[in-house]
């Protein structure tokens, strides 16, 4: 029962014992028959059919046109596949398809995994999924799968995606809490690396309540692996439906060559720690300081003792201005480093030092290696308030590491839209200035270079497949958030950001100074959105975009 696991680098890790022995069926057909026909029993009697790896053909959702979508799909909840990371093995499911959890070696996180299907999508598309956009009186919104009817914060599925695939994702607007244009909503892929124009990522399109709007989230081969999260854009509305609850984490599997300078052994051991993970989504409601973790006062782990585990941490809060995530290891022993930020791996890791406090403004991620040993809880809190907690229990650990042998750091296969900027001469990058100020009176307006959102007005053009080197001002006030772009951080951005890492939000902790990033203008031209991450500012006008010119069309 549970998963069954594709690690995080591709290399099958069976949950029946007996799919090792059937994957060698090709070389001793007559000896392994009767142990193949005793699987395929098995995985029928689950509700999978053993010939389809995504289960039966019954089982796939009837895909609505843009225009309308009146009726749920059908048939949800038998079995999927899901070839981004992870193969669902379920019978029915009524109000709960495809919970995760789990404990040593396995998946926990919050409360559902999306499922992603291969049959009836349309053409061009490697998989196809539903995500409804739902209402829960006057202030509360979420997402959630098709045959949830609740409308919680936990209701959120993890979307996990593939590099080198096309997703068709459907999303169908479900609001009931207002009428006409405030019924509006969108998705936005908070840090993925992919198209900002047309049915990409492009935050200027909407849809109305009772209709459905299809994405093309087509993922690079070179896309880095990392955690990001998704959650609506639909401008004058983003704060209203994301304060209420709509968001939920994202996970792009990590590019087949991550491990390319480790040794096979050192592959091994790397890899089975990245198969122990623990994911957090921790919320800052804003209500008299609680913090809720993966839509729940508090998220619960469990850990095996001296066990390594990649702790996967999206923040949400909309105010966004930084707060710590400090983990207080009580009387335990406790390791936890630092692997990488906003979903793009460090240049080198993990980080040597070990911390246990890691500033996160309220759109950030961070993913941790961490450790403990003894018998206590371990208390995680972001914003002072207690998030979730880890409780460490007596077990095997396993030779998981997070580190290269010897205890020595190891270097991420990296793609060449994140390059290493810090050495290039000045001379060579365009230079630009951001200025975020705050809001006029009457009407109140927040701007950027002294001009408000023009969704059709570009705030300049800029070449393709160039060097970038903006100047951040004002960012300790005004997260600033850059859609498709990562930004390296070059200079005087404070202790928020490590100097030569790259981020997609950037807060300053150096009030006066100007926070120096640089980044390539790679892959794809057109629209490229930035904006103030308090949404109350983006709303009322903190929000632009560039226009990337010279590139695919």
């Amino acid at each position: 029962r549970g998963p069954c696991v594709l690690n995080r680098i591709n290399v099958h890790r069976p949950c029946v014992a007996a799919m090792a022995a059937a994957s060698k069926a090709a070389s001793a057909p007559l000896m392994l028959l009767p142990l193949l026909l005793l699987l395929s029993v098995h995985l029928r009697a689950l509700g999978v059919d053993a010939a389809t790896p995504g289960g039966s053909e019954a089982t796939t959702p009837i895909v609505a046109s843009s225009a309308s979508c009146t009726a749920a799909p059908d048939a949800m909840a038998e079995g999927a596949a899901d070839d981004s990371g992870l193969i669902q093995v379920a019978g029915h499911l009524e109000q709960e398809p495809f919970r995760m959890g789990g404990s040593h070696g396995g998946l926990q996180g919050p409360k559902y995994l999306f499922r992603w299907y291969k049959q009836n999508c349309d053409p061009g598309y490697d998989f196809c999924g539903w995500l409804e956009f739902c209402s829960k009186g006057e202030d509360k919104f979420g997402y959630r799968l098709p045959g949830v009817t609740t409308c919680e914060i936990e209701d959120a599925p993890v979307i996990r995606m593939a590099p080198g695939r096309r997703y068709l994702l459907i999303l169908r607007n479900l609001n009931e809490a207002a009428n006409g244009t405030d019924s509006e909503t969108n998705i936005h892929t908070h840090g993925l690396h992919i198209v900002g124009d047309g049915n990409g990522d492009d935050m200027t399109r909407f849809v109305q309540s009772g209709n459905c709007l299809k994405y093309n989230w087509t993922i690079g081969a070179d896309h880095m692996g990392g955690t990001f999260w998704y959650h609506p854009h639909r401008h004058t509305l983003t704060n209203l439906q994301l304060s209420g609850g709509a968001f939920g984490m994202m996970i792009i599997e990590e590019q087949k060559d991550l491990l390319r300078e480790l040794t096979r052994r050192e592959q091994r051991k790397v890899s089975a720690w990245l198969d122990n993970e623990l994911l957090l989504v921790a919320f800052d409601t804003g209500v008299g300081g609680e913090v809720l973790g993966n839509g729940k006062p508090q998220a619960h782990f469990s850990i095996v003792n001296q066990e390594w585990y990649r702790l996967r941490v999206a923040a949400v809060r909309p105010r966004a201005l930084t707060r710590n995530l400090v983990i207080h290891p009580s009387g335990n022993d406790c390791l936890a480093h630092a692997v990488a930020y906003d979903g793009v791996w460090r240049f080198a890791v993990p980080r040597f030092a070990s911390k246990f406090e890691y500033p996160l403004t309220g759109a950030s991620r961070i993913d941790l290696a961490i450790k403990c040993s003894g018998a206590e809880a371990v208390n995680i809190t972001f914003a002072g308030d207690t998030v979730a907690v880890l409780h460490v229990e007596q077990g095997q650990a396993t030779k998981a590491t997070p580190f290269a042998s010897g205890n020595r750091q190891w270097y991420p296969a990296r793609p060449d839209y994140l390059p290493d900027l810090q050495t290039l001469p000045a001379s060579k990058a365009n230079k630009f200035t951001i200025f975020m100020e705050g809001f006029r009176p009457e009407p109140r307006l927040f701007f950027i270079n002294n001009k408000t959102w023009e969704k059709d007005v570009p705030i300049g053009t800029f070449q393709f497949n160039t060097p970038q080197e903006w100047k951040l001002i004002q960012t300790e006030e005004h997260p600033f958030h850059l859609h498709i772009y990562h930004q390296q951080i070059i200079r005087d951005c404070g202790t928020h950001h490590e100097v030569g890492q790259y981020y997609d939000t950037v807060s300053s902790s150096e009030v006066g100074k100007d926070c120096i990033v640089r980044f390539l203008t790679k892959d794809f031209s057109g629209r490229a959105v930035f904006h103030c991450h308090i949404l109350g500012h983006s709303d009322l006008g903190m929000m632009n975009w560039m226009n990337v010119v010279g590139g695919p069309e």
